[in-house]
Parts: C-alpha cells; sequence; structure tokens
C-alpha cells in the first residue's frame, strides 16, 4: 500500500513543468501519511515484542512459581508423613514401656519385696493377714501361699478379684497396689530416661533411614521441569 502512495520526490523533474500549489500540498500530505505508517509500524513492532517479553517473563514466573508450590507441596506432605511416623513411633514406644511396666510388676518377685517391706514395720503377728490378689494369680495359689507363709508366720487369708490390683490388710493397716496406676505414674519418668540412652540405642535402624529417604527423594524434583 506504501509504495503506491506517491511523494514528492515522484514528480517529474524538469524545468519546465509547472507543479501546481494543489500537487504539493498531495504531495507533502501523501509524505506525511507515509511517515505515519512507518512510525505506527515500527510502535506496532515494539508493542509486539514487548507483549512477547511480558508472555515470557509471566510464564517463566508461573512455572517458577508452580515448581516451588509443587516442591512446598511435597515438602509438606514429607513432613506431615514424618510426623505421622514420629508420632506412631512415640506412640509405639509408650506402649512398650507400658508392658515392660506392667512385665515388672506383675513379677511375683515384685511381690515379696513390696510385702516384705511392709510387713517389717508390722509386730502385730496374732492378727490374720489378709491377701486380695489379681485373678490372674489364682492358678499359682498354693506356691503363692506358701510365700507368703514364709514371709508371715501368723495367719493367712488369701482371696482373689477381677482387677489388677494387691490388698494387703493387718488389723487396720491397708496396703493397696494398682498396677495400671503405677504404670501410669512411672511411664513418663522411664519415656524421660530414654534420653540418657547411648547413642548406639537411639540410632535409626537401616529401614528407618531408607524410609526417611523415600520421603526426602522427591522434595524439589518435580520443581526442576517447572523452571526452565
Amino acid at each position: 500500500m506504501l509504495d503506491s502512495i506517491r511523494i514528492l520526490t515522484d514528480v517529474p523533474a524538469s524545468s519546465d513543468a509547472h507543479v501546481a500549489r494543489a500537487d504539493l500540498d498531495a504531495a507533502r500530505q501523501r509524505r506525511s501519511l507515509q511517515q505515519q505508517a512507518q512510525r505506527r509500524a515500527r510502535e506496532c513492532v515494539e508493542q509486539a515484542q514487548s507483549e512477547a517479553q511480558a508472555i515470557r517473563a509471566q510464564a517463566f514466573q508461573e512455572g517458577y512459581a508452580n515448581g516451588i508450590l509443587r516442591a512446598a507441596e511435597n515438602l509438606a506432605n514429607g513432613l506431615l508423613e514424618s510426623q505421622t511416623l514420629g508420632l506412631q513411633l512415640r506412640k509405639d514406644l509408650a506402649q512398650a514401656a507400658r508392658q515392660l511396666l506392667q512385665e515388672l510388676l506383675t513379677r511375683v518377685e515384685w511381690l515379696d519385696e513390696m510385702l516384705e517391706r511392709w510387713l517389717t514395720e508390722r509386730s502385730d503377728t496374732g492378727a490374720p493377714l489378709q491377701v486380695v490378689l489379681p485373678a490372674r494369680c489364682k492358678p499359682q495359689g498354693q506356691a503363692l501361699r506358701l510365700r507368703l507363709q514364709g514371709l508371715w508366720p501368723g495367719a493367712l487369708v488369701l482371696d482373689y478379684q477381677p482387677e489388677e490390683r494387691y490388698v494387703f490388710r493387718l488389723s487396720d493397716q491397708l496396703l493397696e497396689f494398682d498396677i495400671e496406676s503405677v504404670c501410669q505414674r512411672l511411664e513418663p519418668q522411664l519415656l524421660a530416661r530414654l534420653g540418657n540412652l547411648p547413642e548406639s540405642v537411639r540410632c535409626l535402624d537401616q529401614a528407618s533411614m531408607m524410609r526417611l529417604g523415600e520421603l526426602c527423594s522427591g522434595f524439589g524434583t518435580n520443581s526442576v521441569g517447572g523452571v526452565e
């Protein structure tokens, strides 16, 4: 279209030519239109380049942001899973500590030692010693009676109950030993002492290390593809 516009230089050069004022004005107008068209074309090209650059920058930023979001999501999921594993580990550890205490407190040796200490402070051998044991001890009733008679020379009354509790009564003196209550009281103390264990005992085993490695292996890997 621009090539079809006549400009001032298109007018034939001739000394005899008579250029009317209207032709000069038309040539100037065509020249101005051509300059405006060229300027507008440059502006359109510059605007297109600027928009293309802005689009590329926005795409880069969006890809980078998406990569960060994916990495953060992976990290959050991993931390949540590791926290869940930690809670489960503490739960299992507390259960193991509780079972250990129950096993220790239900041993016959513990009963002998506890009763012997209590009887050393009692001198009324004329009164009968009443003993109430958990029902699970009933199959060993005869053996327990012999052991108790070795600790107490006086009369002995042996009975059983369904609760996990030992009850000793001598005259107006009473001793009760509730295994569950004692376990609940001693469990936090036992768990608190785990920090004093040797380093080798508190280290993770190979399976736990592999599991943690799997959790951390995905952190940020998906974000690499989102930023180019």
